[in-house]
Formats: C-alpha cells, structure tokens, sequence
C-alpha cells in the first residue's frame, strides 16, 4: 500500500486522502475500508505520502487519527494536512478551532477545510444513508427493500429506531428534517418534519415513514446535520489558515450538489452578508488552493500561466437552482446546478465555454480541460 501512494504522487496525484469517521460507512452499512487500520498503518501511509516531497493529505478524523493527531503527525511528515472543519450543533467544532489556533502557533501547516454552504443530505427511506449511525438503522441496510418497508410499516421497529438514534454518535436534529421532494403530497415540499409531527400527534420518524410507505418510498427528505449556523460560519470562512473545500457530493451525486460553493460565497456570503472582502473571496478560491495543491501555473492572472477565467457580475452573481437528472447509467440520478446567476463568461485553457451568461457548445465540444497533476 505504501508503494502504490508513493507511485500515485510520482505520477502526479495531488495527494492522499483516508476517513476515520464513524458516519462513513458502505455497502450493507459496514464501515469504509479505512476505519479498519490502526495507527501504525496509518502512520506508514502518511510516512509515504511525505517521503514524495509533494501533494496533500487529507483525513477526515476519528479514533485512529483525532483532530490532536492531525497537528502532531503534521510536522513528522512534512506535508500540509487538511480536515472537513463545520459549524457544529452545540459549538463542538470550537475544540479543534483551539487546537488549529495553537498548531499555528507551533508552526504546523495544517488548512482545516470550511464551506459556506450548509452540511444537508437529500435522501428516500429506500437508501436512508443520514440515519445510519444509528444501530437499528445500520442493520437495516443489510436488508433489501421488502424487509425495508416492513420494518416502517411497524410501529414498535420505528420506537426502536427513534430511541437508538437518540443514543447514536450523531444524534439527528429532527427540528432540520424536511420534505424536500414529494409527487404525492406536493404542498407539503419544505415543510419542517418536526412541525408536521406536532400537528399529527406523532414522532418525526413516524411521520416520515408513514409519507414514504405512501408514494413506495420516493418521498425525499433533506436533513441539516451541520453548517447551518451563518455567524459560526461566517467566523469559520475568516479563520486564519483555513481551505474552502468540503464539498462530498462526489460521494453522493443525488444527495449533495454542492458545486455552487464559489458563486454561493461571492454572493449571499461577500455581497450580501459581506463575510469578507470581494478580493479576499477570489483569493480564497483561485490563488490560495493553486498554491496549497502546488498546481503550476494556476490559480493567477498573469502573462504565461494557464487562462483559466470566470468572469462575472458582483451585483448579481448567485448558485442559480439545483435540479435533478437521471442521465448516468442504470438511469441513476444526479443532483446538478448548472445555470449560474451572474456568471458572465467561463475559459478554460483560453477556450471560451460560457460566453454572455450562456453555454458554449462549441467551446464544450472542444473538452479544453487537462487532469491537473500535483
């Protein structure tokens, strides 16, 4: 394994990347392959990650590898160290807020990870990923969708589910629970779950179970679980030393759509809000992570670099709607956000592929873009 990160990062990768966290887990609700390894694993992955001279590591923490060792295992490597970093229910994100600000102090390179968009998964009880911390949940996903539907057609497995979720590591915050999409019951999209319960007389989970067993379980539901606080948010994006980044829809093409970050920041966030200056802004999402990756060339406007240009309008720059497609195979679906508000003009490379707040067929047909290597 070390071998292959060492010739990963020889042939250009822009780092190595692990998760220690207790909500990543796979197929049939089993942890991720990574929450397997102990600390003397992870310590010779990270050893060869230093030994390349270059590129970045990222972990998203957990038992093996705590917010701590983040900030210790920096300085031994040699490499910059990232982790995700939200506003936290309860305030929980200001412990490693104190353990970056000393880090610093030290001399560590460590650029913990921020958004200013919310952490939210869109999901049907048919695959409900957001609630398997839980135990009861967990075991559910080892089952197939019959079993599935039974288990919410029964009033004491969903008593069941409700008490172990109350008891698991990250507790739902029912009041953030919503119905985000619903053919059947149209008028009650955005609608908190928690409302709805209180006028039925009934538990959050048995409302939305009953909604889903009503429309075969394609009843979707969005949840907050972080990053929904805009004063902690607006003081995590202006932390000294901190990366924008922490977008995991590449994990979750139908539950996230986080792809309008950059024009979510230059608009609610710097114009509106006004979070930081403008100049600060494009900094932060041009110059600074060019810089963090080693990406030559990138990330600046000047005389024989790459011309990779947006141009766009501060007045009125804004992420536009997201909406969802089924054009990736075995017709799944994708959440995509594809229509901009503001964005004048995209180059890549010096090819032209938005032009007076349109598409470019032409410049997209060209496909100018090139794997970046580290």
């Amino acid at each position: 394994m070390c071998a292959l990160v060492r010739e990963a990062l020889a042939a250009g990768a822009a780092g190595f990347s692990t998760s220690f966290s207790y909500a990543h887990r796979g197929v049939d609700g089993k942890p991720v392959p990574s929450r397997f390894s102990d600390r003397a694993e992870v310590d010779a992955l990270f050893r060869a990650a230093g030994d390349a001279g270059k590129g970045v590591i990222l972990i998203t923490p957990g038992e093996q590898c705590t917010y701590k060792d983040v900030y210790e295992w920096q300085p031994r490597v040699g490499r910059p160290f990232t982790y995700p970093l939200f506003a936290a229910p309860g305030g929980k994100h200001l412990e490693p807020v104190g353990l970056h600000d000393r880090g610093l102090a030290n001399g560590a390179n460590v650029w913990p990870q921020v958004t200013p968009r919310p952490l939210s998964m869109q999901f049907t009880l048919a695959d409900p990923y957001s609630l398997n911390t839980g135990t009861v949940f967990g075991e559910l996903l080892k089952v197939g969708r019959a079993v599935r539907m039974a288990a919410y057609r029964d009033p004491e497995w969903r008593a069941l589910a409700a008490a172990d979720l109350e008891h698991s590591p990250m507790k739902p915050r029912w009041e953030t629970f919503e119905i985000s999409e619903s053919a059947r019951f149209p008028e009650l999209q955005g609608r908190r779950v928690s409302d709805l319960a209180r006028e039925r007389g009934a538990s959050p989970l048995d409302v939305m179970c009953e909604l889903a067993l009503e429309e075969d379980l394609a009843t979707r539901f969005r949840a907050y679980i972080a990053n929904d606080d805009v004063d902690e948010v607006g003081r995590l994006l202006n932390h000294d030393h901190v990366a924008l980044g922490l977008s995991d829809a590449g994990a979750h093409v139908d539950q996230i759509c986080d792809a309008p970050l950059p024009t979510d920041l230059l608009g609610p966030w710097v114009r509106d809000r006004e979070v930081m200056p403008l100049e600060r802004a494009v900094r932060k999402l041009t110059g600074e992570p060019a810089d963090l990756f080693g990406f030559a060339r990138r990330g600046y406007l000047r005389e024989g670099d790459w011309a990779d240009v947006c141009v766009f309008d501060p007045a009125t720059v804004a992420p536009g709607p997201t909406r969802r497609v089924r054009d990736f195979p075995a017709d799944a679906e994708r959440l995509t956000a594809e229509e901009p508000v503001g964005m004048r003009h995209v180059l890549v490379n010096g090819t032209p592929i938005r032009v007076d707040g349109e598409s470019d067929p032409e410049g997209l047909a060209a496909k100018p873009g090139t794997i970046l290597r580290g």
